[in-house]
């Protein structure tokens, strides 16, 4: 990372796992570690100290799990409205003086430090001044996760009532993203169903289990 350039994370952890049967898909754990601290670890492995979670109903037990880290949690308690809400707390809760904000879902658990490096790096070597977003591209599969969004497009956003979230001002504004175009699908593997567990669980080697919380939690 580029030793002036500022980024901040926010982690989106509040979905409620209904495809997982009401799962918080945010404690699925890998070889015992929960999928939300794997990313804390990993955002600080790739030089990201600022980190913010944004949790929904399963805010007590993420809390609990996390209280060891020391990072910055925000409730939603609308989180079932949708995740643009959750990106939005997250956004209004970040840093102001980040250069740039990275938008991680919680249950992407083939990231790794030096994914979230190639795209810092490529963010820094071809940002211009008409550009706000860095997106990975993943070929044949199109856009992924995480996304790294400028100060100045965050500020945009939570000052417009138009665009509610990141997703809404890209598809609004197609010029104004960067493309890291790449054959890592790093970047748009997640865990939705069942299945996603065994498929993970193959590819890192390792046991995938869901946490023994499962239901709406307060």
């Amino acid at each position: 990372m580029e030793p002036n350039l500022r980024v901040a994370a926010v982690i989106l952890a509040a979905g409620s796992g209904s495809r997982l049967g009401g799962t918080a898909k945010a404690l699925i754990r890998i070889d015992g570690v929960p999928l939300v601290r794997r990313q804390i670890d990993t955002l600080r492995a790739a030089g990201i100290a600022d980190i913010l979670v944004v949790t929904g109903q399963y805010h007590g037990a993420i809390a609990q799990v996390l209280a060891p880290t020391g990072v910055r949690l925000v409730h939603n308690p609308h989180a079932a409205r949708g995740q643009a809400l959750s990106v939005r707390l997250g956004l209004q809760a970040v840093d102001t003086r980040a250069d740039a904000v990275m938008v991680v879902l919680c249950d992407q658990p083939l990231l790794t430090p030096a994914d979230l490096i190639d795209l810092i790096a490529a963010w820094s070597d071809q940002r211009a001044v008409d550009h706000d977003f860095m997106v990975p591209w993943v070929a044949g599969k199109g856009r992924g996760n995480p996304v790294l969004a400028s100060r100045r497009v965050v500020q945009s956003i939570l000052a417009s009532g138009r665009y509610q979230a990141l997703r809404d001002y890209m598809d609004a504004h197609p010029e104004s993203i960067l493309r890291l175009d790449t054959a890592n699908d790093h970047y748009i593997v997640d865990i939705d169903r069942t299945q996603d567990l065994v498929d993970v669980a193959a590819r890192l080697g390792c046991e995938v289990t869901l946490p023994a919380l499962v239901g709406p939690k307060p």
